[in-house]
């Protein structure tokens, strides 16, 4: 085929870099045209390669009078241009090398017959809402693809069949030497590796870098970008040249321009840094993690897909404390960084791979016009997106799924992120019935008007966590609406926190039965609530609440001999069922030299010998799980542990580490006991069994490969997405 790539870089950028390296891989089988603007440095450099090259006075939408009237009148202009290129070199795809390229939907307009490839190389957060939601619109109807350099950017898309993700290829190759490694007394060599561009964190780069020098001394931070020739871009490097100037770290850290070899600057540093504010994907830490230099970089979208952090390198928040924490780890302990580079190299060449990139691209050429049937659904769940483990693992985690089935959804939560924030915390009354109010008239808006674009309503736990079903007798009774109903606790029992005392009195928990009845669907998540389901509606399903054993719950705990580590996670309203196993825990504390960990979000009172408390966080929350070498899970035996779903079991067993604990509900169905873990019912058998375990690393290892093996087939992601998809039909 010949493929036409149309770039808008006037220099040398990631996204030509990409543009670049796929027409070098596919060049075999298929010839490669650049259109580029008539300013743009990298005619020369395309020519070289060997690659047909136009240019056109390209007009880009700007904060600027002149830019706004010549826009549209350039564009058609350039389109009628371009439709003329594509006849003369005969081209069969057109592709726009970002989304804000119009031109190709120009020359769909004015009759061109071949496929249009819209790529994303942009987070469509970053831009002007209503412009985004011009030109994903416009993708969506006359693209033959829109395709996503990472998920960072898919998630941020409506779902959509024309929309798929395919990670730009590692095309590097190394002209140099392996990167050796050496701890030899010399300063800790730190690159800046980004074009001089507001956004790219070159300020948070100097500030935490200038903390950590305070503290260390034996570092130096190179700063190596262009400006692309641009006065905003040559502003903005002089500010910061004088913002270290300030700080009086001249000749500690120093700037330069892009040279022409990446790799060499790359080897000789022994941190990279990336403070970016938002990065669809990023190339810098791509080829710092391919050419083994360890990267430190925000969770800004891109890099976290690449990072794996805490073991290719470090990722951490919009947060200059923590920046200068990172670099003061990394420069401060000369193993890790060996370790994480060495684990880098490994990990992007393997997930990055060129034969994935051709293999995804070359099915993308060749695949025909395709009329695909959208299914459309409205998720309501009580709380804040990536907040609530329950609404996490029971909806969230299958969001990548939904899009392979083509369906369209929206996942709604009541409340916002600073309602959940003080949600458990004693007080702040009128800030929690302030948040409270406003999440009604959200949910107002979500089925009065909202819920008209959408087959299916799938509601998690409850649509509002205060009076009557309302919202849900209007979505199956007034609209007639598919509700599909999920809940994963014997919520239709009291059990309000003790911080909320109030909210206990308009609970009205007695809903759940009416919900149910109402439902098109019931979901449960273990038998117990399943047979309180079927009460009132046939049509009811189990579907566990499950890990992602591929993308998070991936690893397998090592048992080790040494200290042993007795482990609990749970949520501040969990913590009450350790007061029956503390005495035990203590008591054999005094026998036998272990440590007692708690992972959760809110800090108990223990009286211990040995014990950690860790806040519970999302991003270190396998990590801190995987410091365990024995899980628990003690409940009381009574009808809202019946329907617990027996998740930190689940957790612990997924990771390779064995558990212990009550023989209540799902507990006894997870556990099976002697084989992967021990049931106790009595402050003796919890003792005998602990002790057991604590002794015996064999015994540890074995249990914890059984049942991990377990978790793979019956509650996992993997092993149940099938039953939620089909939820949907």
């Amino acid at each position: 085929m010949n493929v036409l790539i149309i770039d808008n870089s006037v220099a040398f950028t990631g996204a030509i870099k990409c543009a670049m390296s796929e027409a070098e891989l596919l060049s075999a089988n298929h010839t490669f045209t650049f259109v580029i603007p008539e300013k743009s440095i990298l005619n020369e450099q395309l020519i070289a390669k060997g690659y047909k090259v136009y240019t056109l006075p390209m007009v880009e939408i700007k904060r600027s009078l002149r830019a706004l009237i010549l826009y549209l009148p350039m564009l058609l202009l350039n389109g009628f241009r371009l439709r003329r290129i594509l006849s003369k070199e005969h081209i069969d795809v057109v592709q726009a090398n970002d989304f804000y390229n119009m031109l190709g939907i120009v020359v769909k307009l004015l009759g061109f017959k071949g496929k249009l490839l819209t790529y994303i190389r942009f987070l469509p957060s970053t831009q002007p809402g209503k412009l985004r939601w011009i030109w994903v619109n416009l993708a969506k109807k006359y693209a033959h693809k829109i395709i996503c350099v990472s998920d960072a950017v898919l998630l941020q898309l409506p779902a959509h069949p024309k929309i798929v993700r395919i990670y730009d290829p590692v095309k590097l190759d190394e002209q140099l030497p392996q990167k050796t490694y050496t701890d030899d007394g010399q300063p800790v060599r730190i690159l800046y590796l980004a074009n001089y561009i507001i956004g790219k964190g070159h300020e948070d780069a100097i500030i935490a870098f200038q903390n950590a020098y305070r503290a260390h001394g034996n570092i130096t931070m190179k700063c190596i970008g262009g400006d692309m020739g641009l006065e905003k871009n040559k502003e903005y490097k002089k500010y910061l040249e004088q913002c270290v100037i300030d700080r009086k770290l001249s000749g500690i850290i120093t700037f330069a321009p892009f040279g022409t070899n990446v790799e060499e600057e790359i080897k000789k540093a022994d941190i990279l840094l990336n403070f970016s504010r938002a990065e669809s994907f990023s190339m810098t830490c791509m080829e710092a993690s391919f050419y083994g230099t360890t990267v430190i970089a925000t969770k800004c979208g891109g890099p976290e897909e690449i990072i794996a952090n805490n073991e290719t390198g470090l990722l951490v928040p919009f947060d200059r404390t923590v920046m200068t924490n990172a670099i003061l780890q990394l420069a401060n302990n000369s193993k890790l960084r060996i370790q994480y580079a060495l684990q880098a190299r490994q990990y992007v060449r393997e997930k990055f791979s060129t034969e994935n990139f051709i293999a995804q691209f070359t099915e993308v050429l060749s695949e025909e016009k395709k009329n695909y049937t959208l299914t459309k659904v409205l998720f309501l769940v009580p709380y804040p997106i990536r907040h609530a483990p329950s609404q996490r693992f029971r909806v969230e985690l299958y969001e990548p799924y939904l899009r392979q089935a083509y369906i369209q959804y929206k996942i709604a939560g009541f409340m916002n992120e600073k309602t959940w924030n003080v949600l458990y915390k004693d007080g702040s009354a009128l800030q929690k019935a302030g948040g409270i109010m406003m999440g009604y008239l959200k949910r107002l808006k979500h089925v009065l008007w909202d819920i008209h674009r959408y087959a299916y309503v799938f509601v998690h736990r409850e649509a509002a966590p205060l009076g009557p079903p309302i919202f849900e007798w209007i979505i199956a009774k007034l609209w007639r609406k598919k509700m599909i109903y999920d809940f994963d606790d014997a919520i239709w029992i009291p059990n309000t926190s003790a911080e909320n005392k109030i909210a206990s009195l308009v609970k009205a928990n007695w809903k759940v039965k009416y919900i149910c009845k109402w439902a098109y669907k019931v979901v449960g998540g273990n038998d117990y609530l399943c047979n309180y389901a079927k009460q009132v509606n046939d049509n009811v399903i189990r579907i566990p609440t499950c890990v992602d054993t591929e993308r998070i719950h991936n690893k397998i705990k090592i048992h080790q001999e040494g200290k042993v580590i007795v482990g609990w996670t749970g949520s501040h309203s969990t913590l009450s069922y350790l007061d029956d196993v503390i005495p035990v825990i203590k008591e054999l504390q005094e026998e036998i030299d272990f440590s007692f960990l708690v992972i959760a979000n809110k800090k108990p009172e223990l009286n211990l010998r040995d014990w950690e408390f860790v806040p519970w966080n999302e991003t270190t929350e396998v990590q801190g799980l995987l410091k365990m070498d024995i899980g628990i899970m003690p409940l009381h035996d009574d009808a809202w542990s019946e329907g617990k779903c027996g998740f930190k079991l689940i957790q612990y067993l997924s990771l390779g580490i064995p558990a212990v604990a009550s023989p209540v509900g799902v507990n006894k169905d997870i556990i099976e006991d002697g084989t992967n873990g021990y049931l106790c019912n009595s402050k003796e058998g919890w003792k005998e069994r602990l002790k057991e375990l604590i002794s015996d690393k064999q015994l540890r290892q074995r249990m914890g490969e059984s049942g991990h093996s377990k978790m793979l087939l019956q509650y996992s992601i993997q092993s149940q997405k099938d039953n939620f998809l089909n939820l949907f039909s």
